[in-house]
């Protein structure tokens, strides 16, 4: 993920607004108690590929990464237009999405939270 820091970073003026979103799939806890760690991986897995194909549908500049447990975040190159646009992708795909297919009959969700701020540069944010 350091590449990917390092080319937003470069291709980012240094006034230029960068937003970060969060993606946390809803109530996933549940999969796992309910039907089982592999269900569970299959979920992340699956939510992993939609919100990569949403994000490389609409930004040209974007790195996604796995917070923890179910939880992504998405750094973009992108207007906020741009943003909520594809955040609202990711939302669609989420709802119109058969998660039985792979294992899960329960229909998962996802919360997208988000901000815009300033890229100064990836040192000082991995320092915060």
């Amino acid at each position: 993920m350091d590449y990917d820091f390092e080319r937003i970073e470069i291709t980012s003026a240094l006034n230029e607004q960068i937003p970060v979103f969060r993606f946390d799939i809803s109530h996933f806890k549940q999969v796992n108690d309910d039907y089982g760690f592999e269900a569970g991986d299959n979920v992340i897995v699956a939510c992993y590929k939609m919100i990569e194909s949403n994000v490389k549908k609409y930004i040209n500049h974007a790195t996604i990464g796995r917070a923890h447990g179910d939880e992504f975040i998405i750094f973009a190159k992108a207007s906020k237009d741009v943003t909520n646009q594809t955040a609202q992708s990711i939302i669609n795909a989420m709802k119109s999405f058969d998660f039985a297919t792979i294992g899960c009959p329960k229909q998962m969700g996802c919360y997208i939270g988000g901000l815009v701020g300033q890229f100064k540069n990836s040192t000082n944010i991995r320092k915060k």
